[in-house]
């Protein structure tokens, strides 16, 4: 049974016209729903408590709306009891991670007009809503309420959808459709986590489970379960070096997978660095800065000083590389670095560490800054003192990654260079991921830090990881020109796999170096047939479904072999779903209604239809098939977890205030003109985690939505017709921006937001044919899939 709470205002209609109303639902819902009315409810005058204690556990509210709710709700004065409860039940909206999204059902139920009954952001109303604006009682004058024959007749048709509706929603919320949710979600989300899934009990636990828990085995992985994308060919054949992937796009797999690609005749044995083993706290503030702080102010050094750290430390990885190196003569750090104090300290290290899978690579990075700043004070210590001119000029002429390199290596790296020329052909591979999880927690703990000091450790972040990437991007392409290009061209005997988090990149933009953050860094691409791919593997995970049973050759196209998965392994799913705009009906195949709702990433698809297949799985047991309806509820629903768990969870640690913007646009059209857009956002600046760093000009702010894929945009000229009618949005093949800095540009485009906010935000769905209409045809112009 679930609780369903009527929500309505006494001035719209007389208690008993509502009472009548529940009476006929129970008829017909026959014990699978409990309704909640106020005056029914023995709470004296603790209305706030029944309230928030009934209205948040209800699985499903109905809201009776009129002129006198729409009056409480739109422009409160008073905090009346409509306004209470209409206000609890955004605040369960908002926050999805606490409360999962209820079945909502608006009634039009008293007033001459939807639009003069509906609060702004319910309308226009959604599929749920229903006309019983004329629906009344008699003999409520007497006390004696009844329904008459007419009233009957009129709109029990209604109130039966209305009914099917709730029971439905009950259907959905049983414990075989909870306990099959686990089920798919643990294995699609999950697939060989090992022990660590059997301590699982909630959906909530496997969304918020991250990859590089599990106990992978990951030559298993990549024979049962990896997709070879386009992207992941693109890096194995070339440097990409620097890439960025947003949260759910395969970043870790990704890496995991080029590691185990990388062969032994190729390659030295793999760099693998793991940042969330390490202590950015120390190792970024005390550690660097701590007892240096004065002479970097000073010598104006410290936003350099990364720069310098990062070379050291790259080279000293590959130390601890060739000396892992069965087949290489090297035995100690002292054949490469002579007997220093960085030597000895390097080979406690490596001898600490059996192999590389244990190496201590957050107490190498401490070593590289140790030596980075010995190196600084050893300049600062010989530099003349006769005058602060002439003694900056000195330190400014001998700080330099040459100067640190050749202290270290000797003259041109020497001692390097003639170990590596024993075997040219060979490379490292320096692999840098997973320091999300670390990232969160250092910047909770200074989250609370006065404005100034917050302000230093987040500049310092940021320092630390634009210098990464600078160093990353010389070394790919190196300045010829520069005195130091022998430093970086060395450094060619390294492919990168760098994988920044997207929210990283997009604060590296905001510093100086966003040429190197937004030209150089390549985005994990995902095409529609891609994750069709990936699905289907894991559906046949799911289903213990061998790849014998599926044909694979050139004429059986990826759509081909999904569909033979779904007949092999029994799931019976329709083919196409229906989607209304204004008066028109618009047929989508499931897939591709399914990925407009997604960011095109593997985690989005897999939490949709892991939702979807525990339907199946529940209904099986029945002997009955997922209907339309029920796909179209659950895509709903968990359009609320991946706007929850992804995009604002991604997001809200470094987008301070994406909240409040989001919030801007609830009850909007979903397609606008720029200046409608502009409206939204243009009150509001975009802040950032060091506090300092805002967007304030439109065509940034837009930008900067189109490059999360928040709002797509199309020329007006391309609306209504043709191939290119579709907005298009940034994780689409081929997408470029446009230049939306050129002010007249801008205002000649037409702006759609990403239909996976429709629930949420409760959209207007306003346009001449739904945003992301896809089709395979369209999808068969876009994909290039090998």
């Amino acid at each position: 049974m679930i609780d369903c709470f009527v929500s309505f205002c006494g001035i719209d209609a007389a208690d008993a016209h509502v009472k009548i109303l529940v009476e006929e639902l129970q008829k017909r819902t026959e014990g699978a729903v409990r309704y909640h009315l106020y005056f029914e409810e023995d709470y004296g005058s603790s209305l706030e408590n029944f309230m928030t204690e009934t209205l948040r556990a209800s699985q499903a509210i109905l809201f009776l709306l009129g002129p006198g709710y729409k009056e409480r709700t739109d422009k409160p004065i008073e905090k009346s009891g409509a306004y209470q409860e209409f206000d609890c039940y955004i605040h369960r909206i908002e926050r999805t991670r606490e409360y999962r999204p209820p079945l909502v059902i608006p009634v039009w139920w008293a007033g001459p007009s939807v639009e003069s009954a509906f609060p702004m952001i319910l309308q226009p109303p959604n599929p749920y809503a229903c006309d019983l604006h004329e629906f009344r009682a008699s003999g409520v004058s007497q006390n004696e309420p009844f329904l008459s024959k007419s009233m009957k007749t009129r709109y029990l048709g209604t109130i039966d959808k209305v009914a099917e509706q709730l029971k439905r929603h009950a259907e959905n919320l049983a414990k075989e459709v909870a306990d099959a949710r686990l089920k798919t979600f643990s294995t699609l989300l999950l697939p060989e986590s090992g022990a660590a899934r059997d301590n699982i009990r909630t959906v909530e636990q496997v969304l918020e489970f991250k990859f590089e828990h599990g106990l992978y085995d990951a030559v298993e992985f990549k024979e049962r379960y990896f997709t070879k994308t386009r992207f992941f060919r693109r890096i194995q054949d070339r440097n990409v070096g620097l890439i960025s992937g947003r949260k759910g796009s395969g970043k870790t797999t990704l890496v995991q997978i080029r590691e185990l690609d990388a062969e032994t005749n190729q390659f030295y044995p793999v760099i693998d660095v793991e940042v969330e083993r390490w202590n950015l706290h120390y190792l970024i503030q005390n550690n660097a800065f701590k007892q240096a702080e004065g002479d970097f102010e000073y010598l104006d050094v410290e936003a350099r000083f990364f720069d310098y750290v990062w070379a050291v430390y790259v080279s000293l990885c590959m130390c601890v590389s060739l000396i892992n190196d069965n087949g290489n003569s090297v035995k100690s750090a002292a054949s490469m670095l002579g007997s220093t104090p960085v030597a000895a300290t390097l080979d406690s290290l490596v001898v600490s560490a059996p192999d590389l899978s244990n190496f201590d690579y957050a107490s190498l990075f401490n070593l590289a800054v140790s030596a980075t700043r010995s190196f600084i004070q050893s300049v600062v210590d010989s530099a003349p003192h006769n005058s602060e001119d002439e003694f900056r000029q000195y330190v400014v002429g001998k700080v330099s990654t040459e100067g640190l390199m050749e202290g270290l290596y000797g003259k041109r790296m020497s001692r390097l260079q003639t170990l590596l020329s024993a075997d040219p052909m060979r490379r490292f591979l320096f692999c840098f991921d997973r320091f999300d999880t670390e990232l969160q927690r250092y910047r909770k703990e200074y989250r609370d830090q006065s404005s100034a000091e917050h302000s230093v450790r987040a500049k310092r972040e940021v320092d630390w990881l634009s210098s990464l990437t600078y160093f990353v991007d010389r070394t790919l392409r190196p300045d010829h020109l520069a005195p130091d290009a022998w430093v970086y061209r060395f450094f060619s005997v390294v492919k990168f796999v760098v994988v920044l988090p997207h929210d990283r990149v997009m604060e590296l933009r905001q510093s100086q170096r966003d040429s190197v953050a937004g030209e150089k860094v390549e985005d994990i691409h995902w095409q529609a047939k891609e994750l069709l791919t990936m699905l289907r593997k894991r559906i046949q995970v799911l289903r213990e479904l061998p790849d014998e049973k599926i044909r694979k050759d050139r004429s059986n196209s990826p759509l081909d072999r999904f569909e033979q998965c779904l007949k092999e392994a029994k799931i019976a799913l329709p083919r196409t779903i229906q989607v209304r705009i204004g008066q028109r009906t618009f047929e989508m195949d499931l897939f591709l209604y399914v990925l407009r709702h997604t960011f095109f990433r593997p985690r989005d698809v897999l939490i949709h239809y892991s939702s979807i297949l525990a339907h199946c799985l529940a209904l099986e047991e029945r002997g009955r098939k997922p209907s339309e309806d029920v796909i179209k509820e659950s895509v709903a629903s968990e359009t609320h977890t991946i706007v929850d768990f992804e995009f604002i969870g991604e997001l809200e640690d470094s987008w301070l205030n994406i909240r409040e913007v989001l919030r801007a646009f609830k009850g909007a059209n979903q397609s606008m003109s720029a200046r409608d857009l502009e409206n939204i956002v243009g009150p509001t600046k975009f802040v950032f985690y060091d506090g300092s760093t805002t967007i304030s000009t439109f065509a940034k702010k837009v930008a900067f939505l189109y490059d999360l894929g928040f709002i797509g945009y199309r020329s007006p000229r391309a609306a209504g017709g043709g191939d290119n009618r579709d907005f298009r949005f940034v994780f689409l093949e081929n997408s470029h921006s446009p230049p939306f800095d050129n002010e007249r540009i801008l205002r000649t485009l037409e702006f759609g937001i990403h239909p996976i906010f429709i629930e949420s935000l409760f959209l207007v769905a306003n346009g001449d044919e739904p945003v992301l209409n896809l089709t395979w045809e369209w999808i068969d112009r876009i994909d290039r899939v090998d």
